[in-house]
């Protein structure tokens, strides 16, 4: 399950759901990405910070007959 969120809270959205629901493996909860619609996302492998998880995320925009 892939979430996807503007503002901050990724992790706090995480926890919750894994402590509420019946969800606990493959979840991933990335924030403070801005997306539109038409738009596709790479997501790399993780990498650890002092304190948390991180993944570098690439936004790509795709165009096709876009009026001018």
């Amino acid at each position: 399950i892939l979430v996807i969120l503007r503002g901050d809270g990724g992790k706090m959205l995480g926890l919750t759901l894994k402590k509420n629901t019946a969800i606990k493996n493959n979840l991933f909860c990335l924030d403070e990405l801005e997306l539109e619609t038409g738009d596709w996302i790479d997501i790399g492998a993780p990498f650890q910070t002092e304190n948390r998880k991180a993944f570098p995320v690439t936004i790509k925009s795709l165009v096709f007959n876009k009026e001018k």
